[in-house]
């Protein structure tokens, strides 16, 4: 990929992940309040609401939330977008074996789409679509953190830093996955939060690591 290309590419991705990061945010200021812990509680509670709550169209208070409902449906598809368009660079760049840059892209592909749908189909409107994209962008993502702790503890690889880097979000995800398939819901919120976060540092590394020049061409 030329090098002009490639730092449209980077920067596109890097604005994908911070505008998420600061709509959300503000999303989180406007939203009204109440959760599925508590129906009457005031604002948005870091601790008891999902990220998913931000893009009800009434909040669990019953007051309508156009605007935090409005700036979430902007920075989902954005940031899914950004994600698709990194793991095609990844699949046009990397030296990996040729089975291993398909299934990154077909797993990323699964999770990013995932992200598009979370978006499309709100949880208060479209509950079980919605969580049908959840388990799209979390298994789909899965799938690339796999790949990529393989990688890099490969002969062809063995980047330590990023294996290192990888482990944590692979935790995060078995979290979610397992608190959801368990219904251990009271910590689900925050450790979404957590996960949520963390991925967006992890696309941010992986994008500008200095590591990653020995992976292209």
């Amino acid at each position: 990929m030329a090098l002009n290309t490639n730092r449209f590419v980077n920067l596109f991705i890097l604005f994908g992940h911070i505008q998420y990061l600061v709509l959300t945010t503000i999303a989180m200021f406007f939203y009204p309040g109440g959760h599925m812990f508590d129906h009457l509680a005031v604002g948005y509670s870091f601790r008891y609401n999902f990220f998913s709550d931000l893009g009800h169209a009434l909040s669990f208070s019953g007051v309508d939330n156009t605007i935090s409902s409005t700036l979430n449906t902007i920075a989902l598809p954005i940031i899914g977008l950004a994600q698709l368009v990194f793991y095609i660079r990844e699949y046009i760049n990397w030296r990996k074996p040729t089975a291993l840059r398909i299934c990154t892209l077909i797993f990323g592909g699964i999770s990013s789409i995932g992200v598009l749908l979370i978006a499309y189909f709100p949880n208060d409107v479209e509950h079980q679509l919605h969580m049908m994209a959840v388990y799209f962008w979390l298994l789909g993502f899965l799938g690339c953190a796999i790949i990529y702790i393989y990688f890099n503890l490969s002969g062809t690889v063995k980047s330590y830093k990023s294996f290192a880097f990888t482990i944590p979000l692979l935790v995060l995800i078995a979290s979610q996955l397992i608190q959801s398939h368990y219904q251990w819901i009271d910590l689900m919120p925050l450790t979404q939060k957590l996960l949520v976060y963390y991925m967006v540092f992890w696309f941010v590394f992986f994008t500008f690591r200095s590591e990653s020049l020995t992976l292209h061409h």
